[in-house]
């Protein structure tokens, strides 16, 4: 009863708050209560407000949050930040109180807007997420694609730009065929600039054309086209630069805005300075200038200031230096200060100044976007957590029961399953990651299914064969187990490094030696000569990974055709040269197809590294080869 009543002063003091937020009316006045919401305006704003306090006396919350709604509407525009805020927060609380989802992604969504707007970015990417995330819950899918595509826009402008696509194009996959075009050219006009801000404007003129190419005589067209100018102009492409500049000219909507009007004339400017038509290029620069400084357009004037100190750099130095140090006297954006610390260090004797600002502002900037693309995935995480925990422990609590449910063979075979899927997942894991640096998609998906082959032929039968002994076969040790399982994971950890060459190389010598001792048995003695980690200092880690495979297809033809059982291996650097010496006792080279085994590879490895490769004669039985190469 006592909550109850708490809640009920707090609504009833939100009322009082709301109250004061009015147009200052006669609080006398006979209030007339309007047929429709819809029917509201700032004439009658007294007989919404009587007529919202009615509704949470009476706890209708869903009806009080409609009012609100409708009050924050009308009276948006005409009323302070602050109040707009506590008339949002005050929605925000109606919506939660009314249990309503909608509303309450609905409120989150309009919070995220105003925090948008005030540039509070953090804040903003927080409700449009929370807004997605309950949008989700009613399957709103319009409205999840809208709040995905504000959070993208927040992350671009905050330099998460792999953020910002993800976003941005999960939020088209819930756009269908039916929705205005208006979304869909703002997505496209989302990922266009987010691209061109990482200096890909190839990228960036692709996403502004599948934009344009929706609806090319839309009003907002011409946003785009005046983008996709300037990724042109960025790649050296001035003619179709000038090509698009022309056509906006035209554009009679386009121009009837200053600050477009003011855009067009910079940027247009500067594309006809680039080609060497200075006259032109002059009176677009002065009067974009001009349109700028009659509406006080501070984003504007940085930029045309910056593009006369471009113009002038070469003619009127000071008068250039004079441009850029207004733009970055007044500049409110860190990239446009960099910008203009650029211009001025050209134009200095004294350049230590202002590259010193510059490197400082450079660090600032990255680090701030570092913190951003943090802050977002951590927003994005803990608005998941609540369910992801449950959904653990619900899992875990299944898992347990079905342990304590099964037979002790069936928890072997479960154990060993879960070992061999880890296993190739690891293995996976680590060689899809190191050919991602490597760009090589195509490579990975080849190395993966040779991975795969391997690993069912080599490890999967074997894992297969101990899971039937241990289910059939009772008399099975634990010991012996153990010892299989170690055997598969031997054969696993081979593969593994047969197939990651970061890997061999890391711990070079350790890794050789390891590989050289792995072929001695009671029948075969291997005896390694002058291995040391200083031997390969000043080594390429492709000459390293070479001599590894050359040594590995030695000695694997060794113990299948030379019935060697005495193996000597000696490495020697010499001023010029590496030489490797390699000999064993078996059958010899003269009694072995050279073609099957082996000899083939190992001559195109030296070859690829301008080796020689040399048999010595021997009197007795076996082979003696010297390998070198240049250093």
């Amino acid at each position: 009863m006592r909550k109850s009543f708490t809640v009920f002063v707090s609504l009833v003091f939100l009322f009082h708050l709301s109250c004061k937020e009015n147009t200052g009316k006669n609080e006398n006045i006979p209030l007339t209560k309007p047929k429709a919401i819809e029917e509201i305006s700032t004439e009658n704003i007294d007989s919404l407000q009587y007529y919202l306090g009615k509704a949470i006396q009476k706890g209708n919350f869903k009806k009080a949050y409609q009012y609100q709604l409708k009050k924050h509407e009308v009276l948006n525009d005409s009323i302070s930040e602050i109040q707009q805020k506590k008339l949002l927060d005050s929605l925000k609380l109606f919506a939660v109180k009314s249990n309503e989802i909608e509303h309450i992604a609905e409120s989150h969504y309009k919070l995220g807007l105003y925090f948008k707007k005030q540039f509070v970015f953090d804040s903003s990417y927080y409700h449009f997420n929370t807004a997605k995330n309950h949008y989700l819950k009613i399957k709103d899918s319009l409205s999840v694609a809208k709040s995905l595509i504000k959070m993208g826009m927040i992350q671009s402008a905050k330099g998460d730009y792999l953020g910002c696509e993800q976003s941005v194009v999960e939020g088209i996959s819930y756009l269908n065929e039916n929705v205005k075009d208006i979304y869909k050219i703002s997505a496209y006009n989302v990922l266009g600039y987010s691209s061109y801000d990482q200096r890909n404007y190839e990228n960036a003129i692709y996403w502004y054309k599948k934009g344009i190419a929706i609806k090319p005589d839309a009003n907002y067209i011409p946003a785009l086209k005046t983008n996709m100018a300037l990724a042109y102009r960025n790649l050296g492409n001035y003619k179709k630069a000038i090509e698009i500049y022309d056509d906006l000219f035209s554009e009679e909507k386009l121009l009837e805005n200053p600050k477009s009007k003011a855009r067009l004339y910079d940027n247009s400017g500067l594309t006809y300075f680039k080609i060497g038509e200075e006259d032109k290029a002059l009176s677009l620069l002065k009067k974009g200038l001009s349109i700028r400084e009659e509406i006080n357009d501070v984003g504007g004037l940085v930029s045309s200031y910056l593009n006369l100190a471009r113009f002038y750099k070469n003619k009127n130095r000071p008068l250039a230096k004079e441009y850029a140090e207004k733009g970055l006297q007044i500049s409110l954006n860190p990239d446009d200060d960099l910008q203009a610390l650029e211009i001025l260090a050209d134009l200095s004797n004294d350049k230590t100044e202002y590259l010193e600002q510059y490197i400082h502002i450079k660090d600032s900037i990255f680090e701030a976007r570092k913190n951003a693309t943090d802050q977002f995935a951590k927003i994005r995480y803990e608005s998941k957590t609540n369910r992801e925990t449950i959904l653990n422990l619900q899992a875990e609590k299944a898992r347990q029961e079905l342990m304590l449910a099964s037979e002790e063979n069936r928890k072997i075979i479960f154990f060993l399953s879960s070992i061999f899927i880890i296993i190739v997942g690891l293995i996976l894991f680590f060689v899809y990651r190191n050919q991602h640096h490597k760009k090589q998609k195509i490579a990975v998906l080849n190395t993966q299914s040779e991975i795969s082959k391997r690993i069912h032929d080599e490890v999967a039968n074997d894992v297969y064969q101990l899971m039937n002994a241990v289910e059939y076969n009772k008399t099975i040790s634990t010991k012996d187990i153990i010892d299989r399982l170690e055997y598969i994971y031997m054969r696993t950890r081979a593969i593994s490094r047969e197939v990651n060459s970061e890997e061999i190389t890391e711990n070079y010598t350790e890794n050789l030696k390891s590989l050289l001792e792995s072929f001695q048995s009671e029948k075969i003695n291997l005896f390694i000569q002058n291995l040391t980690p200083q031997l390969w200092d000043g080594i390429s880690d492709a000459l390293k990974l070479n001599c590894y495979r050359i040594l590995q297809e030695l000695l694997v033809n060794m113990k299948k055709h030379s019935n060697a059982d005495l193996v000597v291996i000696s490495f020697q650097k010499q001023t010029n040269f590496l030489e490797i010496k390699y000999r064993d006792n078996g059958k010899g080279l003269d009694k072995q197809p050279l073609q099957k085994n082996g000899f083939e590879n190992v001559e195109n490895r030296i070859e690829m590294n301008n080796g020689k490769l040399i048999f010595e004669p021997t009197h007795a039985t076996g082979v003696e080869i010297i390998i070198q190469f240049p250093l």
